[in-house]
């Protein structure tokens, strides 16, 4: 788990500390995180429902709990994407699992543009679905692409970690993630192409914002998300 803050905007300002967290799948056995920004408030969950089990584990710290599966193609019990991803790498999967993810997308932004802060965004492994939808934030709030890259690259330094958290925690994917790093390990890196094959469709779009507003997310909430999570230095949080 980490905070996601700091990088500049080119509309102006930076990402607002203590308002945007990602991580891998919370579990009631964690320990509290040694994090400023904590509890959350909001927790964007984007696993598919054969994921969990049971009820989200902070809702009992007070958070609402927004349920989006973003896409079944990067469900960790169900992954049957393993062609596209022994052809086209990380990058060709990402490209795949964005076609038709649009809505669900467009919903988890919506989340954080109008939720409390701390926002918390997380899937079960913390890299492929959490990284779509931070780089889609960070995009639509001006970040460059150089910035969001560093974001998303700075989970592979963290794989084996999180290998072996889900494992101690007993998760019911770590037998399909254990199968995954044996048979595609390119499906557990976190390199700057993969993060790039999404920000090149927005680039096709003619950026992120111009993305979001084609697939149904309202300039007021896109005004929203702007305003909210970006500061400039002296100004109070929201």
């Amino acid at each position: 788990m980490r905070e996601v803050s700091g990088q500049v905007s080119a509309a102006g300002g930076s990402v607002r500390r203590k308002a945007l967290l990602r991580s891998d799948a919370p579990a009631r056995s964690d320990p509290t995180p040694h994090l400023l920004a904590w509890p959350p408030a909001t927790v964007v969950d984007l696993r598919s429902e054969s994921e969990y089990v049971g009820p989200h584990p902070l809702l009992e710290h007070g958070a609402t709990i927004h349920r989006i599966p973003l896409s079944k193609k990067l469900n960790v019990l169900e992954f049957d994407a393993e062609d596209i991803l022994r052809d086209g790498g990380l990058a060709g999967l990402y490209r795949y699992t964005i076609d038709g993810a649009e809505p669900a997308v467009v919903q988890a932004v919506a989340a954080v543009a109008h939720g409390a802060f701390p926002a918390l965004i997380h899937c079960t492994f913390g890299k492929d679905r959490t990284g779509i939808v931070t780089a889609t934030i960070l995009a639509a709030v001006g970040v460059p692409d150089s910035a969001i890259v560093a974001d998303y690259v700075e989970t592979a330094s963290n794989v084996d970690r999180i290998i072996a958290r889900l494992t101690s925690i007993d998760s019911p994917a770590i037998d399909r993630i254990q199968n995954l790093l044996t048979s595609y390990p390119q499906g557990l890196d976190a390199t700057a192409d993969a993060i790039g094959a999404v920000l090149q469709v927005f680039e096709e779009a003619g950026g992120a914002d111009r993305w979001l507003r084609s697939h149904g997310l309202t300039e007021d909430t896109l005004t929203a998300l702007r305003s909210r999570l970006l500061e400039v230095e002296g100004e109070e949080s929201p």
